[in-house]
């Protein structure tokens, strides 16, 4: 069996790279372009600065962290504020439940392994946060 591209979607720059997903090795008259898989990550907890010189420790804090990220992050995406939850009913509850969604971003990962490194240098775990990774299937 010849396989004429490679089972999963990733592009390597470079004739004669073994994809890091799937092992296809390309050639110069094998590529094709697909997509890296993203995450979003979903953060939960942490709490607002109390002042201007904690607003901008905590900025430099996630601006720190996404450029180590470099290309990957897709969309930095912003905080959020207060959630409400729709019930089955259609009726609207005025929390978040137990632990409310404070943001989220969308991340470039080759596997949940590789998202799971990334989000640990998250300045939101310092606070006392987590963080809710899942992949964004492409439909």
């Amino acid at each position: 069996m010849v396989l004429l591209a490679p089972p999963c979607d990733y592009i390597p720059w470079i004739s004669g790279a073994r994809c890091s997903i799937c092992q296809y090795i390309f050639d110069s008259s094998n590529q094709r372009g697909h997509a890296i898989p993203k995450y979003l990550f979903v953060y939960h907890g942490g709490m607002p600065p109390k002042d201007a010189a904690e607003t901008k420790s905590v900025h430099d804090a996630w601006g720190a962290w996404f450029g180590t990220l470099g290309a990957a992050v897709v969309d930095g995406g912003n905080p959020v504020g207060k959630s409400s939850t729709v019930l089955p009913d259609g009726s609207l509850v005025s929390d978040g439940g137990p632990n409310p969604v404070s943001g989220y971003s969308l991340i470039e990962a080759s596997n949940l392994a590789h998202a799971h490194r990334k989000a640990r240098g998250c300045p939101l775990l310092q606070a006392g946060g987590c963080i809710e990774i899942a992949e964004a299937l492409d439909m």
